[in-house]
């Protein structure tokens, strides 16, 4: 009683907490007409527009695996019915779980407009546990036959096989890119490369044979290795070639100081020695984009 007395009969303080009704039923005001705006039929959500992110526009302007039901099932998940108040978040996280999903962004166009910009991943390997790698050397999963479809299809490239121990897929996709990369220079693609329990390395070319190629902490460095296996295999297939015409090369073993071995199988469809083998379609690895993945 003698608090509201004295407010009473105090003008600089009923001035104040007039000021401070005014403002505070202005702002609710406010936000009431803003929501009642808001809620118009001409800011409700009429159209959602598609774009793909990537810096390389062709071929990755077009979605192969985000579909329209996917769309309409995050933005259901969402809420999303109003272009201005409707939260973008929840839309985003469930586009975000599709498996093929690797950015999602959503923005807002004035009036009823939203904008839901996607980047899908790329494969460009395959990984020993079944997920896929894409070209940022990011794990993820996906089904081998798409992918490897996309790869064909959109990329002219082929996905190669990659294995080892958890956690080494980096280390590995970049040993194959570089060996990918002297191969072809001898007209060999490769086509799996495997970094062992304990720490050896083989290798298998597109239509054979395979190699064994030792542990990474030899001397030589693997731009060598790699050469000087394409350089073994010529010589070897030449030799096998006058001397056991009807067989092939199965294995060449690069484990020795001072040498190798290899063995032979018999040959059931001729295969064309180095020097007269054709570029076959090339490997998806040129798409690796180093030092750009994230943790896995």
């Amino acid at each position: 009683m003698n608090l509201l007395r004295s407010l009473w009969h105090s003008p600089s303080l009923l001035n104040g907490l007039t000021r401070a009704l005014i403002v505070i039923a202005t702002l609710v005001l406010l936000w009431i007409l803003a929501y009642w705006v808001s809620s118009q039929p001409v800011f409700a959500l009429r159209v959602v527009q598609v774009e793909t992110m990537g810096t390389d526009k062709t071929p990755d302007s077009v979605l192969r695996h985000v579909q329209e039901s996917d769309l309409r099932q995050a933005l259901g998940a969402g809420g999303f019915e109003h272009a201005l108040r409707s939260p973008l978040e929840p839309g985003q996280s469930v586009l975000m779980t599709h498996p093929w999903v690797r950015q999602v962004a959503m923005r807002r166009v004035w009036p009823n407009r939203l904008v839901v910009r996607i980047e899908e991943h790329q494969p460009i390997a395959s990984w020993s546990d079944g997920r896929l790698l894409n070209r940022y050397g990011e794990l993820f999963v996906g089904e081998r036959t798409a992918a490897s479809e996309d790869a064909e299809e959109i990329y002219q490239c082929r996905l190669i096989d990659l294995s080892g121990p958890v956690g080494s897929h980096l280390r590995v996709l970049e040993r194959a890119v570089d060996v990918d990369a002297v191969l072809s220079a001898y007209s060999l693609s490769l086509d799996s490369l495997t970094l062992s329990a304990q720490a050896s390395w083989s290798l298998a070319l597109e239509g054979g044979p395979d190699f064994s190629l030792g542990r990474e902490d030899l001397p030589t460095d693997w731009r060598s290795r790699a050469t000087l296996a394409a350089q073994t295999l010529a010589r070897v297939e030449k030799w096998v070639a006058t001397n056991q015409p009807s067989a092939q090369v199965a294995r060449i073993d690069l484990r020795y100081a001072n040498g190798f071995a290899f063995s032979t199988q018999p040959s059931h469809s001729r295969r064309q020695p180095v020097r007269e083998r054709a570029a076959s379609t090339p490997s998806c690895l040129h798409h690796y984009r180093q030092g750009t993945a994230h943790a896995a």
